[in-house]
């Protein structure tokens, strides 16, 4: 997939860098949640890390 199509906020490092870390599915599903509503661009996003 190419990120020049996906225009994010730099908010997006620190978000991404929280993912790499060790933390609970818990929180990780609740934060995905609060991203799709807030991203609908992000959907793609999703399907990655559902894989």
């Amino acid at each position: 997939m190419d990120d020049n199509d996906i225009v994010i906020p730099s908010v997006d490092s620190v978000r991404l860098s929280t993912w790499q870390a060790p933390i609970s599915e818990d929180i990780k599903s609740h934060v995905l949640v609060s991203v799709m509503v807030t991203w609908p661009k992000t959907r793609w996003v999703l399907f990655v890390w559902q894989t």
